[in-house]
């Protein structure tokens, strides 16, 4: 109980127990007695000690040198801090104030007898007594449970009354000898998010529910997914739904000498609780925020899933809390960097992320089999992720809109409808009356005009910001209830506004991949390993225009070989060998990026090729190094793109000790040369470090 409710509590008490006017005139509750130190115990009075009232008269003597117990008026002293004061006291004056009652002492009105059972044959319906042999069912041998839930009543003088409640549940345990659970359950009427302003986050509203035995594993609830053993598929998705995944021995080549097989197999059907975007921002020079992200279809107000965010400056990965190098408003969607991180116009800023996207119902389906048997190994992931078309949530398809986006394909330029209608006059309306006007001669027709005379404003309207010197209307201060827009006139032929009254219909998409990975150890010392990727990103489902754009493929091929430079078993000298080859059409749309976040920045190729193009990525590298020492790498790597652009990097990477000097060196550095349809290129840069460690400062 809160130190308010105890005050409370002891103020009706003194209210019904104090005694009457005549005999307060007569009687005080302050106390001064004297002890001689004898003993560790002392009590003080025979009535409870008022709270904060004691006072010693040697001020030498601190709380730290007692306990006190006020109900009982029980004080022990600390015998060996006494003795050390010096001189040691051998005696104390206290001073206090008391309760006209004793608090330890048990009162009641009626013998408690009445209230028990120790009359034989007496009924009490106040008593409740379990019957025999009942037990609990969520008691379980091996099963942990703790948690908490509320119940809270909100009213007022304006308001109805509402009740909110939140339910926390955490188990751990085993339900069985071979079952084992962890689930953690938590609801609120409210649904909010953590603030991002800390490494850690709380999650709320979230149910998880875990069930494992053995290699199976059952997931319900709220759960995540991460990137399997591939290298085209990569994600990272909240999701809602279940997922299962085992692992089995099979027998899948004729017995004898070969072992069984390990098959792995895992599946996921979920609804998307957000939809993964990225978004590139130039830096302002000195503004540490806040920065806004926008949405694929450049939403404005988004709401960003807590914990999905990743957040790049100059490639490096920042990390999230006040003390450390930015904070998010998931709510608004804004970032804003803290001090350790200085903003300034060179700095180039990456951030990935999945936001609420609630314009359909969006499903997943992800299924992932592994096999290893002796040296081969084969991977097939399948992941698909749609929008139902026939679900919309925020917005409303007539039939109309939806032969609109039918006849737009890919191209949502062409599924953009005017959003003015004749509603009436309405006084809690932001309204608009419909006239023409001239300006330097030009006739402009059908401009909307605010207006509050119910006899003219009758037109609704819903504005889009299509960019600068893209719309003729601007946003104006009103104090009207609600944002109120303005006509400009073009300078030129130019719009001078921002907004125009039109609406973006969003279409339902689908996007699938599916990878086979495989790879063979041809022995201890050599392993080749080989991916296959298929993408199909159908950007509209409701149009089968546009279509020769959906599917594309990847390739990867790698080969690596490391051994022993010299035979002798003495030698720890290792050269490695690494080959690869990528191949990725211009049509392949991989869920998640999967290369480097500085890839485009790396290779010169920004703003470069304008249409898509496929890219031919050969490499070659030689690795000579020590097992517990330094080693030194050459890297080789070609960038064909179409027949427009093609680069080539070499690269060099060393960090050993020279000698006995213990002078370490470490030096990475690379040329890249490029040959593109509109410019060249070469740009060399590195990084260099030479410390030596002393014994002795």
């Amino acid at each position: 109980m809160s130190k308010y409710y105890t005050g409370l509590l002891l103020m009706v008490l003194l209210c019904c127990l104090c005694p009457s006017k005549a005999d307060a005139q007569t009687w005080n509750n302050l106390r001064t007695k004297q002890f001689a130190i004898k003993s560790d115990t002392l009590r003080l009075d025979t009535l409870s000690i008022l709270s904060g009232s004691l006072i010693i008269s040697d001020m030498r003597i601190d709380s730290s040198f007692y306990f006190l117990d006020e109900s009982k008026a029980l004080l022990i002293l600390n015998r060996k801090k006494i003795n050390s004061l010096q001189p040691p006291p051998d005696s104390l004056t206290f001073q206090f104030r008391v309760f006209p009652f004793n608090l330890s002492k048990t009162y009641s009105n009626k013998a408690r007898r009445l209230s028990t059972d120790e009359e034989i044959g007496n009924f009490n319906p106040f008593v409740y007594i379990p019957l025999s042999g009942a037990q609990n069912p969520l008691k379980m041998d091996g099963l942990n449970k703790n948690g908490s839930i509320s119940r809270g009543v909100s009213f007022g003088n304006n308001q109805d009354l509402t009740v909110n409640s939140t339910l926390n549940l955490q188990l751990s345990g085993k339900l069985s000898n071979d079952i084992d659970v962890m689930a953690a359950i938590t609801d609120d009427n409210i649904p909010i998010q953590p603030d991002g302003n800390t490494a850690q986050l709380q999650d709320f509203d979230r149910v998880f529910i875990q069930l494992s035995s053995g290699e199976s594993k059952l997931v319900a609830g709220d759960f995540t997914i991460n990137r399997p053993e591939s290298y085209f598929m990569n994600f990272n998705k909240r999701l809602q739904g279940g997922s299962f995944g085992t692992t089995v021995p099979t027998q899948i080549l004729p017995k004898g000498k070969h072992a069984p097989a390990k098959v792995k197999v895992g599946g996921s059907v979920a609804v998307a609780r957000g939809r993964f975007h990225r978004n590139t921002f130039p830096a302002v020079e000195g503004n540490q925020g806040p920065y806004r992200l926008r949405g694929v279809n450049n939403e404005q107000f988004i709401v960003v899933l807590s914990g999905s965010e990743k957040v790049y400056i100059d490639g490096r990965m920042l990390k999230r809390g006040q003390e450390y190098d930015y904070v998010i408003d998931y709510n608004t969607a804004e970032i804003t960097f803290t001090s350790r991180v200085l903003i300034t116009k060179d700095l180039r800023i990456f951030v990935e992320f999945e936001y609420s996207e609630r314009n359909f119902a969006r499903s997943l389906v992800y299924f992932n089999n592994e096999i290893e048997q002796g040296r081969f190994t084969a991977r097939l992931n399948v992941y698909s992720e749609q929008d139902s078309r026939n679900q919309p949530l925020q917005q409303s398809l007539s039939d109309e809109d939806k032969e609109i986006l039918r006849n737009a394909g890919d191209n949502l330029s062409q599924a953009i409808i005017p959003s003015v209608e004749n509603v009436g006059f309405t006084a809690d309306l932001v309204l608009y009356r419909m006239t023409d006007t001239i300006v330097n001669g030009a006739v402009f027709n059908n401009v909307l005009v605010f207006s509050n005379n119910p006899q003219e404003s009758t037109y609704r309207a819903t504005f889009s910001n299509v960019g600068p010197n893209n719309g003729n209307y601007r946003q104006e201060s009103s104090v009207a209830n609600g944002r109120v827009f303005q006509w400009i006139a073009p300078i030129n032929g130019i719009p001078q506004g921002s907004f125009e009254p039109l609406v973006q219909l969003i279409p339902p998409s689908r996007q699938q991949i599916i990878t086979f990975g495989s790879e063979y150890r041809l022995g201890k010392q050599s392993k080749i390993m080989a991916e296959i990727a298929y993408s199909n990103f159908d950007k509209n489902t409701f149009s089968d225009r546009d279509a020769d754009d959906n599917g594309g493929y990847a390739l990867r091929v790698s080969f690596n070989d490391t051994r022993k430079v010299k035979r002798d078993s003495a030698s720890n000298l290792f050269l490695s060998t690494i080959l690869s080859y990528e191949q990725v059409d211009r049509f392949f749309q991989p869920i998640e990026r999967f290369r480097n976040v500085e890839f485009e920045r790396d290779w010169n190729v920004n703003n470069l090729v304008q249409e898509p193009q496929t890219d031919y990525i050969p490499s070659a590298a030689l690795k000579l190094f020590r097992k517990g020492g330094g080693f030194a790498q050459y890297t080789f790597t070609t960038y064909i793109k179409g027949q427009e652009f093609n680069a080539g990097q070499h690269f060099l990477n060393v960090d050993s000790e020279i000698g006995k000097s213990k002078v370490r060196v470490n030096y990475w550095g690379g040329i890249t040369t490029t040959d593109g349809a509109r410019n060249n290129s070469n740009f060399y840069r590195h990084r260099s470090h030479v410390s030596k460690r002393f014994r002795y400062l």
